[in-house]
């Protein structure tokens, strides 16, 4: 998406922005995620990408772990309802369909991958398993 953002994914992203705030970035999945794909992130808190809803209940649970289940649980009853406009309006908007079509053409290689590791990895096991019964 380019341009001013719809406000729905505005808002979604500054309540983001908000709950990441209040997280200690070194520890918890916000460290993880953070570490792993900073630019990912970005987009998120941006409000460029929606992020997958995992991605919010894990924030949540750091949330939960740094300042108690009830703050968490209210955090993610305002979370959900904001996700869902945020998504809506994300996924409806000017090249939405593109940008659709290449996330789902990405994670059909990323499951085609995953499939041929299995593989490789099931027949790894399967010839260790005959070399130990030698």
């Amino acid at each position: 998406m380019s341009g001013q953002l719809p406000p729905e994914v505005e808002e979604f992203a500054r309540y983001l922005r908000a709950l990441t705030r209040g997280l200690d970035a070194g520890t918890g999945w916000y460290g993880v995620f953070a570490l792993r794909d900073p630019e990912g992130l970005r987009a998120c808190l941006d409000g460029l990408e929606v992020p997958p809803w995992d991605l919010v209940q894990s924030l949540l649970q750091d949330l939960s772990a740094q300042r108690g289940p009830q703050i968490a649980e209210d955090a993610a009853a305002r979370a959900a309802t904001l996700y869902r406009a945020s998504v809506a309006a994300h996924d409806t908007g000017p090249g939405a369909r593109e940008a659709l079509q290449g996330r789902l053409d990405g994670m059909l290689r990323q499951q085609h991958n995953a499939a041929t590791r299995e593989r490789d990895l099931r027949a790894a096991v399967s010839a260790a398993e005959d070399t130990a019964a030698r």
